[in-house]
């Protein structure tokens, strides 16, 4: 499992790398309670709903949660201080970099930590 990884996304049509290291126990109980503020305390209904407007909403509550918290110079070198005020398109880049390099490197140390709960060993 890595513990950190070099986050590679065009930002303003510049190609930038941020380090992101994986998260102390307050940064992650901030990205859950973030996740929750975004979602106004309603994640679950809204995932349930299965619309196609719902899902890339929750697509983008997790990826503002998790950016601002482990990336905030990201966040400081976007057009916009909040990733909310951009426009649903404009931030397709960022979107498609979080989904293809960002998000597998949560799942593997997601299923390192579920593992651990479960009583296995992490394996190296």
């Amino acid at each position: 499992m890595q513990r950190n990884f070099i986050f590679k996304v065009a930002v303003q049509g510049e190609k930038r790398e941020y380090k992101v290291n994986i998260p102390t126990v307050g940064e992650l109980v901030h990205i859950e309670h973030l996740k929750a503020i975004y979602a106004e305390s309603n994640y679950r209904g809204i995932a349930s709903s299965n619309t196609i407007g719902g899902n890339y909403a929750l697509d983008l509550v997790d990826m503002n949660a998790y950016l601002t918290t482990l990336v905030p110079d990201l966040i400081k070198d976007l057009k916009s201080d909040d990733l909310f005020k951009l426009d649903i398109f404009d931030v397709q880049d960022l979107k498609k970099a979080y989904e293809e390099s960002f998000i597998p490197w949560v799942n593997e140390w997601q299923t390192a930590l579920r593992k651990i709960k479960e009583g296995k060993k992490e394996e190296k």
